[in-house]
């Protein structure tokens, strides 16, 4: 039996998703950036796919052929270049997808792999712009927008002493030397 007829050349695309769940189940990787990448991959593969069949190969060869699964796995899953929400996860993820196969399809260059993550990575800083959370009571649907402020400007419980009181002006350098604008010396 040959290794070369419907093998995949190199590392076992299975053997690296068992690495990746062993690294998801022990919480050392995320488990959304590798799902996102290849359910994005599969996706619009199979889309091209049955739009014309003749001329695009099926979801199967571009999920299992390659480095898809190895940068899915290991190289898009860098904790320092990778988005930190979970909803920039799938972003990050389903964006490093559909680059690899226009990449793979159009560019003319057989692996992608490596510029969608590239690409991925230096568009990390905003789709964590975009995917950053509200934080609780900062938002909402219904809240009304405020104007001003919200008490009268004069309000009766100050006296008229403390509202005419005047803030003193601060000085820095109390002891400062002044200086003589004569002397040059």
């Amino acid at each position: 039996m040959s290794l070369s007829g419907h093998m995949a050349v190199g590392p076992s695309p299975l053997l690296i998703l068992l690495c990746g769940a062993y690294l998801a189940f022990r919480r050392y990787m995320d488990w959304r950036i590798p799902t996102a990448i290849l359910g994005s991959a599969a996706a619009v593969a199979w889309t091209l796919y049955a739009v014309n069949p003749g001329h695009y190969p099926s979801p199967f060869f571009m999920l299992f052929s390659g480095g898809l699964i190895l940068g899915a796995v290991y190289m898009a899953t860098d904790m320092v270049t990778s988005p930190v929400t979970p909803r920039g996860m799938w972003i990050y993820g389903a964006l490093i997808g559909l680059l690899t196969v226009v990449i793979r399809y159009y560019g003319g260059l057989p692996e992608g792999v490596m510029y969608a993550i590239l690409i991925g990575n230096a568009a990390t800083p905003l789709i964590e712009q975009i995917s950053q959370p509200t934080p609780f009571g900062k938002g909402g649907i219904g809240k009304p927008k405020r104007r001003g402020a919200s008490y009268p400007l004069n309000p009766s419980y100050i006296s008229r002493e403390e509202a005419a009181a005047v803030t003193p002006k601060r000085q820095f350098l109390k002891n400062k030397p002044k200086r003589d604008s004569g002397s040059m010396s």
